[in-house]
């Protein structure tokens, strides 16, 4: 709805003034070649611009009933002209902004351009140089920075709904071996409110024990291991299961997801910063924070993902913005 309201980019350096764009169109026999009718084009162009002195009180216009033209290729009736302005005060608007033909063109902008030397009557006329930014670098989470990026390029459907939180444990891509086998890791995986689903990657199994992920039975033993682990900070109010038959690849763009490495629950901390009511949960070790809206440090969205208790007992720690932007990858929920 942000890119549907607003647009994918926010503009953050333009210029200002008046301008006037004119546009020529010319027919001319087939049997012509391209450079004869560019040329002649291009000599009836300059013909039919009126242009004197650089300052805003100087002739400028456009006349295609006087001067010198050339018709080796076009006749004045066969070359059509649309003018039209932006900013400035403009007197002559039944022929602004009209196509006409050539030769019952006679359009003054003097006074336009006069109109110029107020700059109340200016308007937004060009960006500069790397003048639009992407939304996404206004955002802190990765997550939605992905999100806005990926859908404004519609990878991503735009979310119309939100999701019960979940943690389904599966196998997760890790690596490619060098003979071209897929190397998967068991691990939880969190889906959030706009379905993103965020990998709680805490192994550093090597290629042997990766393979061995393939089996059924050592897959649900080392599902069961981590559902009892996570257990301990993630309550009943969210559910946990595993599947045998889900396999994700964090490669693929959609859905999206997103994998945190050496992710532990024991080393966090919370920081509620009052002037965007935004609260944070982050590690200062492995560099990973979660971020959601707590509106007057309202925490009720934990228990949606079953972290209420856990994240009752984090001790509060003040962490500046720009350290968690420059430093961390967030996660927002």
């Amino acid at each position: 709805s942000i890119i549907d309201s607003y647009g994918a980019f926010v503009v953050v350096g333009y210029y200002t003034g008046g301008r006037a764009f004119a546009q020529y169109m010319g027919n001319a026999d087939s049997n012509t070649n391209v450079e004869q009718k560019t040329k002649s084009l291009e000599k009836n162009i300059n013909a039919s611009l009126v242009y004197k002195g650089d300052s805003l009180n100087g002739s400028f216009g456009f006349n295609g009933k006087d001067g010198t033209f050339d018709s080796t290729v076009y006749k004045r009736q066969d070359i059509f002209i649309r003018v039209k302005t932006l900013g400035g005060i403009q007197d002559e608007t039944g022929v602004v902004n009209t196509t006409m033909a050539l030769k019952d063109i006679n359009i003054n902008l003097q006074s336009w351009r006069k109109s110029l030397n107020d700059s109340k009557n200016h308007t937004v006329i060009d960006l500069i140089e790397e003048g639009l930014y992407p939304m996404s670098d206004f955002v802190l989470e990765r997550n939605f920075q992905r999100r806005f990026d990926d859908t404004s390029k519609e990878i991503l459907l735009p979310v119309t709904r939100l999701y019960t939180p979940s943690i389904t444990i599966a196998r997760v891509l890790t690596k490619t071996s060098a003979s071209g086998e897929s190397l998967y890791d068991v691990a939880a995986v969190l889906t959030t409110r706009q379905g993103e689903q965020i990998v709680l990657s805490k192994s550093n199994a090597t290629d042997a024990e990766l393979r061995q992920n393939e089996d059924d039975n050592v897959f649900i033993k080392k599902a069961q291991i981590i559902s009892a682990e996570i257990s301990r900070y993630f309550s009943s109010d969210i559910q946990i299961s595993y599947n045998t038959r889900k396999r994700i690849n964090p490669q693929m763009r959609s859905p999206l997801c997103m994998v945190l490495e050496n992710f532990n629950e024991k080393g966090f901390c919370k920081y509620y910063h009052e002037a965007t009511n935004m609260e944070y949960l982050y590690d200062p070790t492995t560099k990973l924070c979660f971020s959601f809206f707590a509106d007057e440090r309202d925490e009720s969205l934990l228990e949606v993902y079953g972290l209420s208790s856990w994240a009752s007992n984090l001790v509060e720690k003040q962490i500046s913005i720009a350290t968690l932007a420059n430093l961390y990858t967030i996660i927002g929920l």
